[in-house]
Protein backbone atom coordinates (compact mmCIF):
# COMPACT_ATOMS: atom_id res chain seq x y z
CA UNK A 1 0.00 0.00 0.00
CA UNK A 2 0.87 3.65 0.05
CA UNK A 3 3.42 4.81 2.59
CA UNK A 4 2.30 7.32 5.19
CA UNK A 5 3.78 10.81 5.27
CA UNK A 6 6.41 9.85 7.87
CA UNK A 7 7.67 6.95 5.74
CA UNK A 8 7.68 9.12 2.61
CA UNK A 9 9.72 11.74 4.43
CA UNK A 10 12.11 9.28 6.10
CA UNK A 11 12.76 6.93 3.19
CA UNK A 12 11.62 8.90 0.13
CA UNK A 13 9.27 6.18 -1.07
CA UNK A 14 5.65 6.37 -2.10
CA UNK A 15 4.82 2.69 -1.58
CA UNK A 16 5.93 0.30 1.16
CA UNK A 17 6.98 -2.22 -1.49
CA UNK A 18 9.74 0.20 -2.57
CA UNK A 19 11.42 -0.36 0.80
CA UNK A 20 11.68 -4.11 0.40
CA UNK A 21 13.06 -6.62 -2.07
CA UNK A 22 16.61 -7.33 -3.12
CA UNK A 23 16.99 -3.80 -4.53
CA UNK A 24 14.73 -1.94 -2.08
CA UNK A 25 15.72 1.16 -0.15
CA UNK A 26 16.20 -0.85 3.07
CA UNK A 27 18.86 -3.05 1.45
CA UNK A 28 20.64 -0.06 -0.07
CA UNK A 29 20.67 1.62 3.35
CA UNK A 30 21.91 -1.57 5.04
CA UNK A 31 24.93 -1.63 2.77
CA UNK A 32 26.21 1.62 4.28
CA UNK A 33 25.90 0.76 7.98
CA UNK A 34 28.22 -1.24 10.27
CA UNK A 35 27.72 -5.00 10.41
CA UNK A 36 26.23 -4.86 13.92
CA UNK A 37 23.44 -2.52 12.80
CA UNK A 38 22.86 -4.63 9.70
CA UNK A 39 22.52 -7.74 11.89
CA UNK A 40 19.96 -5.93 14.03
CA UNK A 41 18.02 -5.06 10.88
CA UNK A 42 18.16 -8.67 9.70
CA UNK A 43 16.90 -9.87 13.11
CA UNK A 44 14.04 -7.38 12.95
CA UNK A 45 13.20 -8.60 9.45
CA UNK A 46 13.18 -12.21 10.62
CA UNK A 47 10.68 -11.26 13.34
CA UNK A 48 8.56 -9.37 10.79
CA UNK A 49 8.61 -12.37 8.46
CA UNK A 50 7.55 -14.68 11.29
CA UNK A 51 4.73 -12.31 12.27
CA UNK A 52 3.54 -12.04 8.66
CA UNK A 53 3.64 -15.81 8.31
CA UNK A 54 1.46 -16.22 11.43
CA UNK A 55 -0.85 -13.48 10.16
CA UNK A 56 -1.20 -15.30 6.85
CA UNK A 57 -2.07 -18.54 8.66
CA UNK A 58 -4.78 -16.77 10.68
CA UNK A 59 -6.12 -15.16 7.51
CA UNK A 60 -6.26 -18.53 5.72
CA UNK A 61 -8.45 -19.96 8.48
CA UNK A 62 -10.96 -17.12 8.21
CA UNK A 63 -11.35 -16.86 4.44
CA UNK A 64 -14.90 -17.62 3.39
CA UNK A 65 -13.83 -19.06 0.03
CA UNK A 66 -10.94 -21.11 1.49
CA UNK A 67 -8.87 -20.04 -1.55
CA UNK A 68 -10.97 -21.99 -4.03
CA UNK A 69 -11.95 -19.02 -6.19
CA UNK A 70 -11.14 -19.06 -9.91
CA UNK A 71 -8.10 -16.97 -10.86
CA UNK A 72 -10.26 -14.35 -12.57
CA UNK A 73 -12.45 -13.94 -9.49
CA UNK A 74 -12.74 -10.60 -7.77
CA UNK A 75 -12.72 -12.18 -4.32
CA UNK A 76 -11.50 -9.70 -1.69
CA UNK A 77 -10.13 -12.50 0.50
CA UNK A 78 -8.02 -13.92 -2.34
CA UNK A 79 -6.72 -10.46 -3.30
CA UNK A 80 -5.73 -9.87 0.30
CA UNK A 81 -3.90 -13.21 0.36
CA UNK A 82 -2.03 -12.30 -2.83
CA UNK A 83 -0.95 -8.98 -1.26
CA UNK A 84 0.29 -10.80 1.85
CA UNK A 85 2.22 -13.28 -0.28
CA UNK A 86 3.81 -10.47 -2.30
CA UNK A 87 5.03 -8.59 0.78
CA UNK A 88 6.16 -11.84 2.43
CA UNK A 89 8.33 -12.56 -0.63
CA UNK A 90 9.78 -9.02 -0.63
CA UNK A 91 10.68 -9.22 3.07
CA UNK A 92 12.46 -12.52 2.44
CA UNK A 93 14.38 -11.03 -0.49
CA UNK A 94 15.45 -8.11 1.71
CA UNK A 95 16.66 -10.45 4.45
CA UNK A 96 18.64 -12.55 1.97
CA UNK A 97 20.18 -9.49 0.31
CA UNK A 98 21.21 -8.01 3.67
CA UNK A 99 22.79 -11.29 4.70
CA UNK A 100 24.76 -11.36 1.45
CA UNK A 101 26.29 -7.92 2.04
Amino acid sequence: GRANSYMRQLWGVEYYSQLWGSDGKSVLAAASVPAEQRNQAVNALVKAIEFRNEDMKRHARTRRCRGLCPTASNCQDCRSRANHDFMFRLLGESRDAMLAI
